[in-house]
């Protein structure tokens, strides 16, 4: 009975090595960029000026605990640090067409860093894999916390300025709208990886990430106040909800 107990310890062991042995584990450190999307508005030229949206780009970097089954599936864990800029350019007004006189209204960006601190699961799967190359996808569900600023909700910073010249235009700018808390975001990626040796790898992710619920609503009003046909004003508005592409830069280590 005794030998019969150390033999059926002895192939539990062994199968939970052999079991082991067929995963293979990484750690990745990826520092990148990022392109806000964010919902803008308005959408049309106002009586203020004409809109151009802008794309900034803005900072995102994290790291991730990966186990690969079968060469083929992957699963695991990361965590993100992804900042958020957001701008819209309101601009060629036409004051004097004959002249070709032009006011630009100015260039709206985050006064201060709007940042997730995020925490995801990974789940992914290598479409194509040969020798040193490989392609893959992945699906990330997430959830980031949004602290509030308190610089954006400084009413004294940036609450009024303007540009005197050749005509003065006027920028009032307003109390952002902030909620602090969780978000849940979900993000899709395509990889590229060439692996240099059998522990060290490189990638190149490009991601798409998708916000649900704004954590921040940004608005200006700019005013023409000396029009010959009379003041001009309108609203100007950006809302961020974590929406962004986003391009990193990966760097594996593999072991078992």
């Amino acid at each position: 009975m005794r030998v019969t107990r150390q033999i059926l310890l002895a192939f539990f062991w062994c199968s939970t090595y052999v079991a082991f042995g067929q995963h293979k584990y990484e750690l990745i450190f990826m520092p990148g960029i990022e392109t806000t999307i964010a919902k803008r508005g308005p959408h049309y030229k106002t009586e203020v000026s004409s809109v151009k949206f802008l794309k900034p780009i803005s900072k995102t970097m994290g790291g991730a605990f990966n186990i690969t089954q079968s060469e083929k599936w992957s699963y695991g864990i990361e965590v993100f640090y992804d900042e958020f800029d957001y701008g819209y350019l309101a601009e060629s007004h036409d004051i004097f067409s004959s002249s070709g006189v032009m006011l630009a209204s100015g260039d709206m960006h985050a006064d201060d860093r709007i940042a997730l601190l995020k925490c995801g699961i990974r789940m992914g799967r290598w479409i194509m894999a040969r020798k040193k190359i490989g392609f893959g996808v992945a699906l990330v569900p997430s959830l980031g916390y949004y602290k509030k600023s308190l610089l954006l909700n400084d009413t004294t910073d940036n609450s009024f300025w303007r540009e005197p010249y050749p005509l003065e235009i006027q920028y009032n700018g307003l109390i952002p709208y902030q909620r602090q808390g969780w978000n849940f975001l979900l993000k899709t990626s395509i990889e590229a990886q060439y692996q240099w040796s059998k522990h060290f790898a490189t990638s190149l992710v490009i991601s798409y990430q998708q916000g649900f619920s704004a954590f921040v609503v940004d608005s200006v009003n700019i005013v023409r106040p000396f029009e010959l046909s009379g003041p001009k004003e309108h609203k100007y508005w950006t809302s961020v909800n974590g929406s962004a592409v986003q391009w990193h830069l990966g760097f594996k280590y593999f072991f078992q």
